[in-house]
């Protein structure tokens, strides 16, 4: 036997066998990290897996997250291995479930299906997420959930995916307000975006509010499909009629 097995197989029977969590914690990061960085041949690879495996069996929590936070960057990584720990609690999935690119799509579906709230938030923060997921995790109506999809820049949600959020009651001014700072934002959601603001009221609106607004306003955006300016909507034209007193594009006045 080589040193590295020796010292895989120690190891492992750390990670099995230690009474303390504490020092199977400690072999479960070394393990991980061993694991990632590629230097493991085939067969030392299935063998640490057979112990990753071993550990979602572990008692203590924080021996499996320990484990998880080690694996999610992995670049290889059986699916009964990963699937185990992505069906864990959320405090040990959340980090492979966030970060791992290994995940399918139909793995992500099953997630956001049947496992927790707290699941689903990992979901929404993960580097990319497809619109086929956006749709799913929007269609749950949780403000919160919503709100980390819209300032996740990796989240591919659709215009009318968007256009629902604006056009769909009840109102809410943290979602536009996030719509707001979503770039690129299509055209007529930005003047949908603007006319549902009237009825807002922030204490502090951002400055560049007032530059997308007036943008808006000026009809310097370019046509939406319908042919109609973004500016050109009854209601963007209403509240222009209004010498820019639009709650949330005018800049707060000074003390």
């Amino acid at each position: 036997m080589t040193r590295d097995d020796g010292s895989l197989t120690e190891l492992g029977r750390q990670l099995i066998e230690e009474p303390s969590w504490k020092g199977r914690a400690k072999a479960a990061e070394r393990l991980g990290g061993m694991f990632c960085t590629g230097a493991l041949s085939t067969a030392e690879r299935a063998l640490a897996e057979q112990f990753f495996r071993l550990t979602a069996f572990d008692e203590e929590i924080l021996v499996r997250r320990v484990l998880a936070e080690s694996l999610k960057r992995a670049e290889a990584l059986s699916r009964e291995t990963l699937l185990a720990f992505a069906a864990d609690q959320a405090e040990v999935a959340a980090p492979l479930i966030e970060h791992s690119p290994l995940f399918e799509e139909s793995d992500l579906l099953r997630i956001l299906e049947i496992r927790s709230v707290a699941h689903r938030f990992a979901l929404a923060r993960r580097f990319r997420v497809v619109e086929s997921i956006c749709g799913m995790l929007l269609a749950t109506g949780d403000e919160a959930l919503t709100l980390t999809l819209l300032r996740n820049r990796g989240a591919a949600i659709g215009e009318e995916q968007l256009w629902r959020l604006v056009a769909t009651p009840p109102l809410r001014p943290r979602i536009v307000e996030a719509l707001l700072r979503r770039r690129p934002l299509p055209p007529r959601i930005l003047a949908a975006s603007l006319d549902l603001c009237a009825g807002f009221s922030f204490a502090a609106p951002p400055p560049q509010w007032r530059a997308l607004g007036e943008t808006a306003l000026r009809g310097m955006l370019p046509s939406p499909a319908g042919g109609r300016s973004a500016a050109g909507s009854d209601g963007m034209l209403a509240h222009g009629e209004r010498g820019r007193k639009h709650t949330l594009c005018a800049r707060p006045k000074a003390a």
